[in-house]
């Protein structure tokens, strides 16, 4: 699946709008949202998508979660989702290869991630305790024997995506099913990025923390496995994807925060929500303009200062929940 490398992407999401709302406001936080503005004759909605996978989704299942859902996808005249989600098209598996070349060259050797000839791994403790903690899970845990010639933030990094992409399902998801019903019903359709453009998104938000002090990486990273150690939903990926599935289902977000408090957070993954946000902003009033669409994207782009919803509000935009 193309979102495997990003479904992490998923966990930031959660925090990411539970912050934004709070859990006074559960109604305030679904899925799915309207947006007008004066003198445009038609609206269009946005669509906080799930990319994490458990099992396969089918449309049916999805408009049972969101009963308006099936109504808008047949009126509405465009769709739009993050990527293009056609297999079957020679240009998008040639942007699947560049994106697979991108991310597998980040975790060769290079002078950003690798650490200094005068300074030692163990060094970057002031505890011998913490270093022999990460030394016996990075080896036993992750079979990693050869670490010490990385930085702490490239094997954080990798914990991260490791930990949540374990036990991943590959199948259809949310994504998978609004691009078949645009075909199905014939909509004009629309990508906000190209998997090479997501892809590289992903790997430069990862080299942001390899320009970090070494001694706040090797914090960073004892701290990661700390974290997996004391949680049982991040030892089994599965799991926690269930969890987010249930989540998901449940059409609210505002009531999370405590169930993830500790696993990390929004931190600075500008690269991956904020940035691509604004990014994607001029396609979407440049569609939302010309026809009714349908905009899908994963929720993480939804809430906060920065998401979608107050992104399209300070250029004019009336976004209506549609609990």
């Amino acid at each position: 699946m193309i979102y495997e490398e990003i479904s992490f992407l998923l966990f930031l999401a959660l925090l990411s709008i539970s912050r934004s709302f709070g859990e006074n406001h559960q109604t305030d936080c679904p899925m799915l949202w309207k947006v007008s503005k004066k003198g445009l004759a038609h609206d269009s909605f946005l669509f906080g998508t799930c990319h994490t996978g458990v099992h396969d989704y089918t449309i049916g299942e999805l408009y049972e979660i969101f009963p308006r859902l099936k109504h808008i996808m047949k009126d509405v005249d465009c769709v739009m989702t993050e990527i293009n989600h056609n297999l079957k098209d020679s240009l998008v598996i040639a942007e699947c290869v560049k994106a697979a070349e991108i991310g597998m060259a980040a975790y060769l050797p290079n002078a950003l991630n690798s650490m200094p000839d005068t300074i030692t791994f163990e060094s970057l403790y002031d505890d011998t305790n913490m270093a022999k903690e990460v030394d016996q899970f990075l080896v036993e845990e992750y079979n990693v024997y050869n670490y010490k010639d990385r930085k702490p933030a490239f094997w954080w990094s990798r914990l991260r995506h490791f930990f949540y992409n374990d036990k991943f399902v590959p199948g259809k998801n949310v994504d998978d099913c609004i691009y078949e019903e645009a075909l199905r019903f014939n909509k004009k359709y629309v990508v906000l990025e190209t998997i090479y453009e997501q892809r590289k998104d992903v790997v430069n938000s990862d080299t942001l923390y390899l320009a970090y002090p070494l001694r706040k990486q090797a914090n960073m990273l004892y701290d990661e496995i700390l974290n997996i150690k004391n949680d049982s939903m991040r030892k089994d990926g599965r799991g926690f994807r269930l969890m987010l599935d249930s989540m998901y289902r449940l059409n609210n977000f505002c009531n999370i925060e405590q169930k993830l408090q500790g696993r990390g957070g929004m931190g600075e993954n500008e690269n991956l929500v904020v940035v691509r946000n604004k990014k994607w902003l001029p396609k979407i009033i440049k569609n939302i303009t010309l026809n009714s669409c349908l905009v899908s994207f994963g929720l993480a782009h939804l809430g906060g200062q920065a998401g979608l919803i107050e992104l399209l509000r300070k250029e004019g935009y009336v976004l209506t929940p549609i609990i």
